[in-house]
């Protein structure tokens, strides 16, 4: 029975109702037994009924919540308080408290106990959320619009392919021409206004000639000029990669499967706190994981026994980019035979490092409580924010274990052309007008046939 079930599951998966109605793929393999096929029918139909109406709750509130937070977002990152891998660390940290308090009140079950196995799971779910999160953030900063948008759009054919690599599972035709219609049809209407953001992200790479390979810098500077280089393109595929693969196995883990949406969100939240944390204070704060790497060499001396070993290469170990420079006029302007790590006298490179990083929090605390009133009243949409971004939780979630990780892309597709429609209503046709109408109607229908 259990590979009958596969099997059938292998065939196709035709729109959200194959993802949902999973009870009727078995009921094939009770026809030799009449006394039990009744009861299997009419417990299936119930099932049928049940999971259809949450799962079409589910997808309108996913919608609602993300169009409402997206709103919010934009208010409060335009309003004072411009930090964005801040405000989703926020986010984390607010579904794990909020979470925690609600089972430890009685309203949600407690996570059931896991095995160690079990509980790696848990965490490596979490870190792949969490890093689809903060790579797709950075995607953004770092690309163009329309190459955001692409990598959205390609994580429908990245879960497709996972997904038969590591289940066997196949999408039928219908399947997969709705999908390329939606996409087609997205891509179509939101391209057209971002198609000259494209140069800023060709500049990037018009630029690789002339800085990689220069023979007057050290080691170190060689290897960040190629991380730099490459970054765009290697953040692109890994936010990609990472956010597909957690939503597949967020519906497929069995250790995941069987907790509710809020249950969830409690087991995954804190350790994507930790990552998106992390994030914040090297985006927001300017406090690079180099930073404290160089912090712990020069306070447990090892980078002072290198620059002994070896005075020239091993500069980045203490300082990088302005920093060292600065530091190396310093001590050239002390005239000849002092080197910028006799410039700094001994142990003042930690002192200086220690400095360097508390000083960077201070800077960041102080911009945060700059704003006076207008901070308070920022402050206040944050809190709304983190509210509603339980909310978007809970619902993509739910979208994700109702349906396949497939539908919860599709449905964000939903919402873009939704996003266009109204605005057409509301602002006059001429915002449909040309390709990105032609677009609407392209994806219009590519859902249409996907729902059916």
């Amino acid at each position: 029975m259990h590979k009958r079930k596969n099997t059938a599951s292998a065939k196709g998966e035709k729109g959200p109702k194959a993802q949902l109605l999973r009870g009727s793929a078995g009921s094939a393999t009770l026809s030799s037994h009449p006394n039990l096929l009744n009861d299997r029918l009419t417990t299936a139909k119930d099932q049928q009924k049940t999971g259809g109406f949450g799962s079409l709750f589910a997808i309108v509130g996913s919608i609602a919540s993300s169009v409402a937070i997206v709103m919010v977002n934009k208010h409060v990152l335009g309003g004072g308080f411009p930090f964005a891998s801040t405000l989703t660390a926020l986010h984390q940290l607010f579904c794990f408290i909020f979470t925690n308090v609600l089972i430890a009140a009685g309203v949600v079950p407690p996570l059931p106990p896991s095995k160690p196995s079990q509980y790696v799971t848990r965490v490596f779910v979490s870190l792949l959320y969490a890093g689809g999160l903060v790579l797709m953030n950075q995607s953004l900063a770092l690309n163009s619009v329309t190459v955001y948008q692409l990598l959205k759009m390609s994580c429908i054919p990245t879960i497709a392919i996972l997904q038969f690599f590591l289940y066997d599972k196949r999408l039928s035709i219908t399947t997969t021409l709705a999908l390329t219609l939606i996409l087609l049809g997205v891509f179509i209407s939101t391209s057209s206004e971002s198609i000259a953001d494209d140069s800023a992200s060709s500049r990037k790479f018009q630029s690789f000639s002339s800085t990689v390979y220069n023979p007057s810098n050290s080691i170190g500077d060689n290897v960040l000029v190629l991380i730099q280089t490459f970054s765009p393109v290697l953040i692109a595929v890994l936010a990609v990669f990472c956010t597909s693969l957690s939503q597949i196995l967020l519906a497929a883990t069995p250790e995941l499967k069987k907790l509710s949406s809020l249950q969830s969100i409690a087991a995954l939240s804190f350790f994507s706190f930790l990552v998106c944390g992390t994030s914040a204070i090297a985006i927001d704060v300017g406090i690079y994981p180099g930073d404290w790497i160089r912090l712990a060499l020069s306070l447990s001396g090892v980078s002072h026994v290198l620059f002994r070993l070896v005075p020239n290469g091993f500069e980045w170990l203490l300082f990088s980019g302005q920093d060292l420079t600065s530091v190396k006029l310093a001590a050239a302007d002390m005239g000849e035979g002092h080197d910028f790590h006799e410039f700094l006298g001994g142990l003042s490179s930690r002192a200086y490092l220690t400095e360097h990083i508390l000083g960077k929090f201070v800077s960041f605390l102080t911009k945060v409580s700059s704003g006076g009133a207008a901070g308070g009243a920022v402050i206040g949409w944050v809190v709304v924010s983190c509210l509603l971004a339980v909310l978007a939780n809970l619902f993509g979630i739910a979208v994700i274990k109702e349906s396949s990780a497939i539908t919860f892309q599709v449905v964000g597709h939903v919402k873009t052309v939704l996003t266009l429609l109204v605005g057409a209503v509301l602002f006059g046709s001429n915002g449909l007008s040309g390709m990105k109408g032609v677009g609407v109607l392209v994806a219009f229908i590519g859902i249409i046939m996907y729902s059916l």
